[in-house]
């Protein structure tokens, strides 16, 4: 079973905040929408024995890398 990896981005774009997943986007009026959505969907797929990470951008424009639980950014 690959990763999953699902990106959260910090700003909207003209159809909201958008998560790809297995390459369909979905659209979020809110940022917190689309990080709730990304966490779901990661947690199911850890359940199922797999590896998912969620990637969130910062105000910084830095993206990082979060367990499905989004505790603390993942280090290298």
């Amino acid at each position: 079973m690959p990763a999953l990896l699902l990106d959260v981005p910090f700003k909207a774009s003209l159809d909201g905040f958008t998560v790809l997943l297995d390459g369909v986007p979905h659209a979020f009026v809110t940022r917190l929408d689309a990080m709730t959505f990304a966490m779901e969907h990661a947690r199911a797929h850890v359940r199922k024995g797999g590896e998912a990470y969620v990637s969130v951008e910062g105000a910084d424009g830095i993206w990082r890398l979060f367990n499905p639980d989004l505790t603390a950014p993942l280090t290298s």
